[in-house]
C-alpha cells in the first residue's frame, strides 16, 4: 500500500528539549538587554558629548 504523505507525523519535541530551548532563549534575552542598555548608555554619552563640542 502507498502512504499517504500528507499524513506525516510531525515530532513533538520532548520536555526537557523544551525546557533547554526555553532556558536557552531566556539566557539570550537576558544579553538583548544587557546590550541595549548598553547602547543606550553609548548614545546618551555620545549624545552629550556632541552637545559640549558643539557649545565650545
Amino acid at each position: 500500500m502507498m502512504e499517504d504523505k500528507r499524513k506525516k507525523r510531525t515530532k513533538i519535541p520532548s520536555q526537557k528539549t523544551e525546557s533547554s530551548r526555553i532556558a536557552e532563549l531566556e539566557r539570550q534575552n537576558e544579553q538583548f538587554k544587557l546590550e541595549n542598555d548598553l547602547l543606550k548608555k553609548w548614545q546618551r554619552f555620545v549624545a552629550q558629548e556632541s552637545r559640549q563640542n558643539s557649545d565650545s
